[in-house]
């Protein structure tokens, strides 16, 4: 009797396996390109959630932001006592974990544990150290007696393109104008090629490293990224 099974020869088999090949190879770009945009919106999500605690404990407090010392803490301690994070009620109450969270980018979180970051004290965002006017020109804000710089978000003259929060290496709580290019420049992987930036008019853009290396570059009295009035 004969057969009616249908068997492929080993020809058709080597043929049928170099499509699938070369089809991986058209699609992995495109999948990896989607893979990291998905993850630039999630960045880009949680530094809305930040925008919105900022402006509503602004809106709280006359316009001032907290000190940048500890817009990254989990508690700090003032008058002896251990206070909590002031953003953390702005973002649902968050507990401790959750702030160490937040102030991590959701790529960093895949492959390391809040613990860990929390033990390591890391953080994947910085805050802007910001320059103000003086009769010398444009000068980065005197600390203030926490350590940080304080200002007040509602007295900065464009805020569309001023730096709140940025993407950048997890060293550091805030960043100053003269080392942002070096406090980004090793996470470029992350988002292929930029970072992500929260503005002071609460929008988030993705900013490919070569507008980040020349505004860096940029003396005090040009650069808006860090004029805070």
């Amino acid at each position: 009797m004969r057969s009616n099974k249908i068997a492929f020869t080993l020809i058709e088999l080597l043929v049928l396996l170099a499509v699938i090949g070369i089809l991986g190879s058209l699609l992995w770009p495109v999948l990896a390109g989607t893979r990291a945009k998905a993850q630039r919106a999630s960045c880009a999500n949680q530094l809305h959630q930040w925008g919105l605690a900022f402006h509503l404990y602004a809106d709280d407090y006359h316009g001032w932001l907290f000190t940048t010392k500890h817009w990254e803490s989990t508690e700090f301690a003032q008058n002896r006592q251990k206070v909590p994070n002031v953003y953390g009620r702005y973002l649902g109450g968050a507990t401790s974990d959750k702030i160490v969270q937040m102030r991590n980018c959701p790529e960093v979180l895949r492959t390391t544990t809040v613990a860990q970051l929390k033990a390591d004290n890391k953080y994947s965002y910085s805050m802007s150290w910001p320059n103000s006017r003086t009769s010398d020109g444009y000068q980065p804000l005197r600390p203030d007696s926490y350590g940080g710089a304080s200002y007040r978000l509602d007295k900065i003259p464009k805020p569309a393109e001023f730096l709140l929060l940025v993407d950048s290496d997890g060293s550091y709580y805030r960043v100053k104008s003269d080392d942002l290019k070096g406090m980004v420049s090793s996470i470029l992987e992350r988002h292929g090629g930029g970072v992500n930036v929260l503005w002071a008019d609460q929008h988030v853009g993705f900013v490919p490293f070569d507008a980040v290396s020349a505004q860096s570059a940029l003396p005090n009295d040009q650069n808006v990224w860090f004029q805070a009035n």
